[in-house]
């Protein structure tokens, strides 16, 4: 019989990668939409991995409980992995939401940006704005991300466009990251835009991201991937 110190029953639908055990393997393009539902599903947990999924009237028979504290009744809410969202710019200044009005409306971001839109928008604004103040927005976003399911994030700089200010959104991700419960990937997202003091000297920003800004995140460990906005008007291939 499995041993197990945490239980959950009783939800409505319990959705998992396979309901039988057996897709262990991880899913790709279209199969990724296939989901496995157990309906009055539950689930067993051992030292906080999970080791059983099934009914809830199979678990008695399946599983020994260890600590019947920790027994959780879903009441019938859907239970689920949490989800991840591989592209994020949790730590900003100013928000732009009213833009997704207007994309909708079929501008393109080319369009926006040209009207003083877009990720130069928030540029000015992260650099006049301290770390404390970061990681405040940083945290909210992150309570908002839990509270709507979301457990894993990408969260891209990108919004500070030189070193110090690249480094400001990156050390105040590794805060939230600290202290929070959520799990943040950090990656570095200097080549989002070319800032304006560099916008009629393109190649010498691509050289202070090579020479200075990766190396230095790199040497301090700010950041785990790098990423570049593959964009028209932006950056291209070369």
């Amino acid at each position: 019989m499995i041993v197990a110190d945490t239980h959950i029953v009783h939800a409505g639908q319990l959705v998992t990668i396979s309901a039988n055990g057996s897709d262990s393997a991880p899913r790709r393009g279209r199969d990724l939409s296939r989901l496995d539902i157990i309906e009055d599903g539950a689930l067993a947990a051992q030292d906080g991995q999970i080791v059983w999924v099934g009914a809830t009237d199979d678990i008695g028979a399946a599983v020994q409980i260890v600590d019947d504290d920790r027994l959780i009744d879903a009441g019938g809410r859907v239970v689920t992995p949490g989800l991840i969202d591989p592209h994020s710019h949790p730590v900003y200044a100013r928000p732009r939401a009213h833009e997704f009005e207007v994309r909708a409306l079929g501008k393109s971001y080319q369009e926006i940006a040209a009207a003083g839109g877009g990720i130069k928008n928030s540029v000015q604004a992260v650099r006049t704005s301290d770390l404390e103040s970061l990681v405040r927005i940083g945290m909210q976003t992150a309570d908002r991300m839990i509270e709507h399911g979301t457990t894993t994030a990408e969260a891209k700089s990108g919004y500070g466009l030189s070193l110090e200010a690249e480094m400001k959104l990156l050390e105040a991700i590794r805060r939230v990251n600290e202290e929070h419960v959520i799990d943040w990937v950090p990656t570095l997202l200097a080549a989002h835009e070319f800032p304006p003091e560099y916008a009629d000297a393109r190649d010498d920003y691509v050289r202070l991201i090579t020479d200075e800004i990766l190396p230095i995140i790199a040497e301090r460990k700010l950041a785990e991937f790098n990423d570049v906005f593959f964009e028209t008007g932006v950056y291209n291939r070369e």
